[in-house]
């Protein structure tokens, strides 16, 4: 099955190493540098005193988070978002019709639904990695880099009133949501799909390749099957919206449900890794393939509809 039917200006293996240099380039050095130089203009204080406490592991000042997320969000939006449109209209020469197709409303209900039944079986999988036993020294290592990597998602999401949340929201799931999406199902799939022949070698391969772009070992599994089912969630449909609808669906009621526990509206801690009680997590299990059964269908269907109407 061909993810896209676009006429690629690239060969397939120099697509793959253009791919994976403007993800790396865009994100990590255009967003960032662009990213640093805004987010001075929310800093309270010199530029070089900016620099060094962005630069510090341990940058949890409450002037420096507003500036935080916007270094995170200008990283996103232009390492992730424009960079790679930039890559493909004018390096490959395709044209972006994995964009512009509306996305039709049932097929987007269907796959958020989708999304929220997976978090049951995959509390499951989140208990289990995160409680890896790993080599002493290695373990170590990963476990100090986690909570690390815990202690400043929690002061980022430290929301002060409806407008922080809703900075927060774009920053943290939409914006994500969009910008992962274009690159590693977009960009990086496709690539992959050209090179291999094999759509499910694609996905997985870039579902790995996903993982690993967020450093975080012990949410190394869950955060792959979640790419994984993006990933399917693209070839099936041939309509990027789809696993972007997916993706924000997953982080923003992750942020959602952080602000209604900060409110006290919520009876439970969402960052907890504990599982769910097995009488819902087995029915949720069951629930998710026959959910991922009907999605497939549907969105094959009109996968299939709109190529022929092409």
């Amino acid at each position: 099955m061909q993810v896209d039917s676009n006429e690629y200006a690239l060969r397939p293996a120099v697509s793959l190493i253009f791919s994976l240099l403007t993800i790396f380039l865009g994100f990590a050095v255009i967003g960032q540098t662009v990213g640093l130089l805004a987010g001075a203009a929310f800093y309270d204080g010199t530029f070089n005193e900016w620099t060094n406490e962005f630069s510090s592991e341990l940058r949890m000042s409450e002037k420096i988070r507003t500036p935080l997320l916007v270094v995170q969000g200008m990283s996103t939006g232009i390492g992730l978002i424009l960079v790679p449109l930039l890559y493909l209209k004018f390096i490959e020469k395709i044209k972006l019709n994995f964009l512009s197709k509306a996305p039709n409303a049932i097929s987007i209900s269907l796959v958020a639904l989708l999304v929220m039944v997976f978090m049951l079986p995959d509390s499951m999988i989140i208990d289990w990695n995160s409680n890896l036993t790993l080599p002493a020294s290695f373990d170590k290592w990963v476990r100090e880099r986690e909570e690390l990597a815990a202690a400043f998602t929690r002061f980022i999401t430290q929301f002060k009133g409806t407008g922080d949340f809703l900075f927060g929201m774009l920053v943290i799931a939409i914006l994500p949501a969009i910008g992962e999406e274009l690159a590693f199902r977009g960009l990086l799939q496709p690539a992959l799909n050209r090179i291999s022949g094999n759509i499910h070698l694609a996905v997985w391969i870039t579902a790995i390749i996903f993982s690993s772009f967020h450093f975080q070992f012990l949410g190394f599994i869950p955060r792959m099957l979640l790419g994984a089912l993006f990933g399917y969630l693209y070839a099936w449909s041939g309509n990027l919206w789809m696993p972007i609808a997916a993706h924000f669906v997953n982080n923003g009621l992750g942020v959602l449900m952080l602000y209604l526990y900060q409110l006290g509206l919520l009876g439970f801690d969402p960052e907890s890794t504990e599982a769910a009680p097995i009488y819902l997590a087995l029915p949720g299990a069951i629930a998710f393939v026959w959910l991922l059964t009907i999605v497939r269908k549907k969105l094959s269907h009109e996968h299939q509809q709109v190529s022929q109407q092409a």
